[in-house]
């Protein structure tokens, strides 16, 4: 950070405004609703720099769906987060699922998305293999695949 940084911005403002502005959004609307949703509106005065590794997670995954994309790709979403924040994590991508939007997502945990996902592929000895849902889970199948 250089000394023309700001150490304190404000949530909805940075979110709204940098994010929201460039998809034609009402900021400070979006950026609110984004705090809502991510259950971090009453720190929404608070510097971002002050949050949890769960809590600037679930800030970045808010901040990525503001513009209500079609496709939605996610890095390791989980990492991070506590038991309820994994919660509300896999109901906001049911919710996206149901809604038609396509979500792509990479993690190691399996348990994680497994009551959510509708197809899985692990790469393993650099190719792509499917894994079935059913047969003990898709940390099993994992390991099948791993072990042969």
């Amino acid at each position: 950070m250089n000394s023309s940084t700001p150490r304190r911005l404000d949530i909805v403002a940075a979110v709204g405004l940098a994010i929201g502005g460039v998809f034609g959004l009402a900021g400070t609307l979006a950026g609110d609703a984004a705090l809502r949703q991510s259950n971090l509106h009453e720190r929404r005065d608070d510097p971002v720099m002050t949050f949890s590794r769960g809590m600037r997670q679930r800030l970045a995954i808010e901040r990525a769906l503001l513009h209500a994309p079609r496709l939605v790709l996610l890095d390791e979403p989980f990492t991070g987060l506590d038991d309820a924040a994994v919660a509300a994590t896999r109901t906001r991508l049911s919710v996206l699922r149901d809604a038609g939007c396509i979500v792509l997502l990479t993690t190691h945990d399996l348990e994680a998305v497994e009551p959510i996902v509708d197809r899985a592929v692990v790469l393993a000895g650099g190719r792509l293999n499917a894994i079935e849902k059913g047969d003990g889970g898709l940390r099993a199948g994992y390991r099948r695949l791993a072990t042969s």
